[in-house]
């Protein structure tokens, strides 16, 4: 049998190579988060972990209900007419490599203001210029690069 070779993102077993430059990957969205973070300057990802990647899902339409305003609005924490800040879970943060591409995710688009993580309670809490990135459009990057949000809708206690 066949070993395996390990994904350079995720580290998840190849069960088919999709080969870009000297690196192979799992999945076609593992290798286009390399090329995101290569071509963002942002590689030295992989100098913080050997597994540093998850993987990215397929969102689809799951996040168009954030297209409605009021409905985007009740996530948000604060909202000014220069920034917005939202705390989302990402369940999928699970190491330091994580954490750092998360806490820059204003390289990724100059929208995102700041984003600091709390890695146990698996949050991040974001602010965003609401004239260059939407709600809706930081989901979809999030969920691009592997850290796809869950939604609950805020009660008054919390």
């Amino acid at each position: 049998m066949k070993d395996l070779t390990p994904c350079c993102h995720c580290g998840d077993d190849c069960h088919i190579e999709i080969k870009h430059t000297d690196k192979v990957f799992c999945c076609n969205g593992c290798k286009m988060v390399f090329e995101i973070l290569n071509e963002s300057g942002m590689s030295q990802y992989y100098d913080i972990e050997q597994k540093p990647g998850t993987r990215p899902t397929e969102a689809g339409n799951k996040y168009q209900f954030l297209e409605n305003t009021e409905i985007a609005e009740e996530f948000y924490d604060f909202k000014s007419g220069t920034q917005c800040k939202v705390t989302l879970f990402l369940p999928q943060i699970h190491c330091s490599s994580c954490v750092w591409l998360l806490e820059n995710l204003n390289l990724l688009n100059e929208g995102i203001l700041q984003s600091e993580v709390h890695f146990t309670k698996r949050e991040a809490y974001i602010s965003f210029h609401p004239d260059k990135i939407s709600l809706l459009g930081l989901t979809h990057l999030l969920d691009k690069i592997g850290y796809a949000p869950t939604f609950e809708k805020k009660t008054k206690n919390s």
